[in-house]
């Protein structure tokens, strides 16, 4: 599996496995919300329900520094913290808040002890395993960026620590950066955490359904203004390319993966949109992130695309991304489903859009970018 996918699955197939991440709410941004989950019948029917994995797999990776643009904040992981990651005697998963304007209210890095049990669980990677397993593993202690409205005691509520160190406030004076700890696990844990290291820097204003925790060296590093040119194939093995585009007016270019339940759960309303938009001239092709990879077709992520496909009935084209990731559109993506839509010509037009929405809530958003188009 090659680094960027491994990086999608760090930040994006947890999202899928615990529901209450920003890329699985079809509602809000909430990811501290975990509603119980009920898998939908379209994946079951798609044979997707009893593969299984470990969840302690899919932490955060280890390295010295983080940068986090939006969080206004670069981290600084000690050796001795580094090493504890590495044996998942410790993990690092995140947590984040947004406002109806999309301002965070708060996020944080969370670091959990894991014992030999908590290691080696394999869960179904559909169902609501995964929150059940989160809510069961111990909380260590947190760095976070909080807005200043809120006390300890409201801080202690979402880090479930007990111990809170103020390391600073943001650039922008709108938030307060704290350093949590529980008193309750190994005090060389605590230790360890107490020399995390933060530095503030310029924060970079959040981008619509945006992830907090989106890294400076994971950001979209093309500045390509069209996906053009680029050639492909479905994952029937027929050719598309980007002069594919020109029978539609717009085209939604809806990026997902078969292990995602939020991107399967929302496909059979986007074959309703396919089929309403027809008339204005908008059309939709899915992108199977999982289906290719290092310039070789994945056979069990076709069979399952496949699956996907004919179970729901869907119409429009699953394509597989090709080596050049659609001119490095599809390159830096942290968060699955993701969206975004392009014109006649290939040309990438208005914003990009993060996470599963309803039927009606696509129909307002392609409306709106229809405005976008010439």
């Amino acid at each position: 599996m090659n680094k960027k996918m491994k990086k999608i699955i760090a930040a994006g197939l947890i999202a899928s496995l615990s529901i209450g991440l920003m890329a699985c709410e079809k509602k809000d941004n909430r990811r501290e919300d975990h509603p119980e989950e009920v898998e939908s019948v379209e994946a079951s029917k798609a044979g997707m329900s009893n593969e299984m994995i470990k969840p302690a797999d899919y932490a955060w990776w280890v390295k010295d520094t983080y940068e986090f643009p939006y969080m206004g904040a670069k981290v600084t992981l000690p050796k001795t913290l580094q090493d504890m990651m590495t044996k998942k005697d410790v993990i690092m998963l995140d947590d984040q808040s947004l406002g109806d304007k999309n301002e965070i209210k708060y996020a944080m890095l969370t670091f959990s002890a894991l014992t030999e049990e908590d290691k080696n669980k394999e869960i179904p990677k559909m169902g609501d395993e995964y929150p059940k397993w989160l809510e069961a593993i111990k909380r260590a202690g947190t760095l976070g960026i909080y807005e200043k409205s809120m006390d300890e005691a409201a801080i202690s509520k979402v880090t479930k620590c007990d111990t809170h160190t103020k390391l600073g406030e943001s650039q922008d004076g709108k938030y307060n950066y704290y350093l949590s700890t529980a008193g309750d696990v190994d005090q060389s844990i605590q230790d360890a955490l107490k020399e995390v290291k933060l530095e503030t820097m310029e924060r970079t204003p959040m981008a619509e359904n945006g992830y907090v925790f989106q890294e400076k060296e994971m950001e979209q590093t093309s500045d390509a203004k069209s996906v053009a040119p680029f050639e492909t194939q479905d994952i029937d093995g027929k050719a598309f390319t980007d002069a594919d585009f020109a029978k539609n007016k717009l085209t939604m270019v809806n990026v997902f993966a078969t292990w995602c339940t939020a991107c399967i759960q929302e496909i059979p309303d986007l074959e309703k949109l396919n089929e309403e938009m027809k008339d204005k001239g908008v059309g939709i092709v899915g992108v199977v992130m999982d289906t290719h990879e290092d310039g070789k077709d994945i056979p069990d992520a076709l069979d399952k695309a496949k699956a996907i496909q004919s179970k729901l009935k869907t119409t429009y084209p699953f394509l597989k991304p090709d080596d050049k990731l659609m001119n490095g559109r599809l390159q830096g993506i942290q968060a699955l489903p993701e969206t975004f839509f392009v014109d006649s010509k290939g040309n990438i037009v208005g914003e990009t859009y993060t996470g599963a929405k309803s039927l009606e809530e696509w129909k307002a958003v392609v409306e709106k970018e229809l405005k976008n188009v010439k």
